[in-house]
This record gives C-alpha cells, sequence and structure tokens, in this order.
C-alpha cells in the first residue's frame, strides 16, 4: 500500500471532481434501470392487454403516461452518460497532466550523471531524494542507460496520443 501512497495523495486533490463524477454514473446507472423495468413493465401490460382484448374482456391500456416514462430515462440516460464521460475523462487528464509534471519536475532535478543511472520502471516509482533512490541501476553502458529514460519519458508523453506505436523500443537495461 506504501507504493500508491503518492498516487492516492494526488486523488485527494481531486476528490470533488471525482465525487461529481460518480454521481453522474449513479444517475446514469439509475436511468437506464428505470429505462429497463418501465419498457419491460409496458411490454408485458400491453401482451396482458392484448391476451383480454383476445379473450373478451373489456380492457384498455394508457400508453401515454407510461410512453412519456420511457423517453424520459431514455434521454435523462443519454445526457447523463455524455456529461459523466466529459467530466470524468477530464479529470482523468487533469490527473495525468499531474503525474507528467510531477515526473518531468523529478527529472529536471537530476544531474546527467544520475541520469544515467536510471532505469525505465525506477523514473515512477522513486521517491525523494531521487540521488540515492536511483543509485542502485546495475547497468554496464551509461549512454544505454539514459536513452532509455528518454524512450520511456517519450511513452508516457506520447501514450495517449497513440504515438508510442511508431518505435517499438526494450525499456529494459
Amino acid at each position: 500500500m506504501n507504493e500508491l501512497a503518492p498516487y492516492l495523495k494526488m486523488l485527494r486533490q481531486y476528490r470533488g471532481r471525482l465525487s461529481i463524477g460518480a454521481v453522474l454514473m449513479f444517475v446514469t446507472s439509475a436511468s437506464g434501470i428505470g429505462l429497463l423495468a418501465l419498457s419491460g413493465w409496458f411490454i408485458t401490460a400491453t401482451a396482458v392487454t392484448g391476451a383480454l382484448i383476445a379473450a373478451g374482456v373489456a380492457a384498455t391500456l394508457e400508453i401515454y403516461i407510461p410512453g412519456g416514462g420511457i423517453r424520459t430515462f431514455a434521454v435523462s440516460r443519454t445526457v447523463a452518460r455524455y456529461f459523466e464521460r466529459i467530466f470524468n475523462h477530464d479529470t482523468v487528464l487533469q490527473l495525468l497532466r499531474d503525474l507528467r509534471g510531477r515526473v518531468f519536475t523529478l527529472l529536471s532535478r537530476l544531474n546527467p550523471a544520475e541520469m544515467a543511472r536510471l532505469r525505465s520502471g525506477e523514473l515512477l516509482t522513486a521517491s525523494p531524494p531521487i540521488s540515492t533512490a536511483w543509485t542502485a541501476c546495475t547497468c554496464a553502458d551509461s549512454h544505454h542507460r539514459s536513452s532509455h529514460c528518454w524512450r520511456f519519458c517519450w511513452l508516457v508523453l506520447c501514450s495517449p496520443l497513440g504515438l508510442h506505436g511508431w518505435g517499438q523500443w526494450s525499456l529494459s537495461c
């Protein structure tokens, strides 16, 4: 759990936005459940009314109120899903912005000798002080290690854009 502490700390900053996103997800789910329940009832009531009329019983069915409810649930589900996706995607992109800022802040503090010792996976898991956490790399070639670090940074920057497929790189030392 200690490994997740910095990331959970980042999530705490967005507690309000995540709560609003959760409420929008709940509204979307509730509208979907209401639509399913009301339309299922309406189809069943229509079938029962048809069977009663076929049996010779005088039966009527109000179709306008359930039809309006079905339309209301359908539109509310669509609108809530749209705003939930827009809102949650914006929140996730803000979190990614903060994560990238953290990565490049850590990278900017390193001198070239420390940068040469980096391995690809140590970049996101290291905690300050960076110089003590990242000095244990046992790779032989310093140029090779730093090129992996920059390739890793390229992947972090370009993964959401789909640009990382331009070069197939191995990120291990």
